[in-house]
């Protein structure tokens, strides 16, 4: 298991058991309104992904999920990661 960390630059990273349902309080912090979950088909399965965006959704965030991560990731890959966003 994962220890519990922050780690900020400026984009924030939060980790650990539970801290998902921080995830609203912190994107409205930094004036956000929506957000880009970014994750692998095996998550999804997992019910991981919901688990995210759920808390997101009751906040009233809109949520847009991106599935086609790859292994090592191209440039390609994350430029449409980018493009999934509204």
């Amino acid at each position: 298991m994962f220890p519990n960390f922050q780690y900020a630059s400026p984009i924030e990273f939060v980790f650990g058991p539970g801290r998902a349902a921080e995830g609203p309080d912190r994107l409205k912090a930094r004036g956000g309104t929506s957000g880009l979950v970014v994750t692998d088909e095996g998550s999804v399965g997992a019910g991981l992904a919901d688990r995210v965006e759920e808390p997101l959704r009751a906040a009233g965030i809109a949520v847009t999920r991106f599935t086609d991560v790859k292994s090592n990731p191209t440039v390609e890959n994350v430029d449409a990661g980018a493009a999934a966003l509204p």
